[in-house]
């Protein structure tokens, strides 16, 4: 693992001036020692075993002081001024090794919200820059959320004709698109709002319907601006104009106009 001294502004997953490395060791470098008092280690793990990701890993790293332990995640905790971040072996680290992380971190730890609920999200959101993670955007309104259930509500009704006239592959399309509406827009996780929209895309192949939910979802939010779906739709647009432009007749009628 790379070594970055504690309260760092850099570590393996991102860097900023108000980003803090925590728990980066390795058998080259010392570290502080010292007893851990108090509840800090199981709030510690209770953040470890449920820690949201931003940014996700291959390949599980071994411990460089025992040989004896492997861990891939990473814990992040936000707070108002900074977040820190550690890798998840830092409960290993301070359970069999001794490591001490600073004060600051411990308060950090004891004064934050659950792993993923909307208040931790609201917290991290400032700084997902810092993983090359573009920020979210605004959660719906209680009105848009009442919109998008009655628009949930129709795909469920569309989801079991198709299933009925045997069409699974077009059920499928549309339940994968519309699977984390409910979650995403009362605020467990982070909301873009482009998710759906290129998952719309993506069904279109297997089920053209779907583009009906995407015309309806625009009206909720106005028109989407993801790039890569501007960049599917000019490119259809193009597609059909080159169509028509090669039939038959195409060049005589725009000679008379």
């Amino acid at each position: 693992m790379s070594f970055y001294p504690d309260l760092h502004t850099s570590s393996l997953v991102g860097h900023g001036d108000r980003h803090r490395a925590i728990a980066w060791l390795s058998s080259d470098h010392v570290f502080p020692r010292g007893k851990v008092l108090g509840t800090f280690v199981e709030v510690l793990k209770r953040h470890v075993a449920s820690a949201y990701q931003p940014l996700a890993f291959a390949g599980a790293h071994t411990c460089e002081l025992c040989g004896d332990y492997s861990a891939a995640g990473n814990v992040w905790v936000p707070t108002s001024d900074v977040v820190y971040i550690a890798p998840e072996m830092i409960v290993h680290y301070i359970v069999d090794h001794d490591y001490l992380p600073p004060d600051e971190f411990r308060q950090a730890v004891e004064g934050c919200p659950p792993q993923g609920s909307p208040e931790f999200m609201r917290l991290l959101a400032p700084y997902l820059s810092y993983f090359g993670t573009s920020p979210p955007d605004p959660l719906p309104t209680p009105h848009q959320q009442a919109q998008i259930a009655k628009l949930l509500t129709t795909a469920f009704y569309d989801i079991a004709r198709l299933c009925r006239s045997g069409d699974a592959t077009a059920a499928a399309a549309l339940a994968t698109a519309c699977a984390d509406l409910p979650s995403e827009m009362h605020g467990w996780g982070l909301w873009y709002r482009h998710i759906f929209s290129r998952l719309v895309r993506n069904g279109r192949p297997s089920y053209p319907g779907i583009g009906a939910y995407l015309d309806e979802y625009n009206a909720i939010f106005g028109e989407d601006t993801d790039p890569e779906l501007t960049a599917y739709t000019a490119s259809q647009a193009s597609l059909m104009r080159n169509i028509k432009g090669a039939e038959p007749g195409a060049a005589a009628d725009s000679g008379g106009v």
